[in-house]
């Protein structure tokens, strides 16, 4: 299986949508399409990858097409078996917080805990409640624990503390919005896309 032509061909995008999602260059989109994915990606990649991969297989699951699903899932494990960091994000490009400035967060971590659930339950409501089982899904900033010498990912709001579905969909897609939430009122931070179960 050649996986850029397999997506583009699920999901009925052109190459500069595919692109887009996938935040590469067009020569590298090139590259990948016509030679395969790299033997080891970049933890970025891979994590950009895997939520593009995660709507086609909702987009499958969702027509039946479950065995075609299982060989997609297939292919990207082994395209990213080499890519094993995907949990422990590029936290040195983002700010590190302290105990004492991430206690001020807390009313904004609050706020913005209530308006992903509160999506989650709308989506639910209107007959969601579908899409690919994913865990380890959140919101992650850098912290730097008293005596600590680097900075660690911390998740600070993860997608089953807002809902009880392990659908991705059920969550993914209030995201955006809670992210510029949550960076329009000053938290620093980066969403994970967890891993597929």
């Amino acid at each position: 299986m050649k996986l850029i032509p397999e997506l583009l061909n699920i999901l009925e995008w052109d190459k500069p949508q595919l692109q887009k999602e996938l935040g590469v260059s067009r020569a590298t989109l090139h590259r990948w399409d016509t030679k395969g994915m790299p033997p080891i990606m970049t933890i970025g990649n891979a994590q950009r990858l895997q939520a593009v991969v995660i709507t086609a297989l909702d987009r499958l699951q969702g027509v039946g097409e479950n065995e075609r699903a299982a060989k997609l899932f297939r292919h990207f494990q082994k395209v990213t078996k080499n890519s094993h960091g995907l949990h422990d994000w590029r936290v040195t490009k983002l700010p590190a917080y302290t105990h004492d400035t991430v206690l001020p967060l807390r009313p904004v971590i609050a706020a913005a805990r209530e308006l992903w659930t509160k999506r989650c339950a709308e989506y639910v409501a209107a007959g969601g409640a579908h899409g690919s089982c994913v865990v380890g899904a959140g919101f992650y900033l850098s912290f730097l624990p008293d005596g600590a010498k680097k900075p660690r990912p911390w998740m600070f709001l993860s997608a089953d503390s807002v809902t009880p579905e392990q659908g991705a969909s059920n969550w993914e897609h209030a995201v955006k919005e809670v992210h510029q939430f949550l960076k329009d009122n000053g938290v620093e931070c980066e969403y994970d896309y967890g891993r597929m179960d």
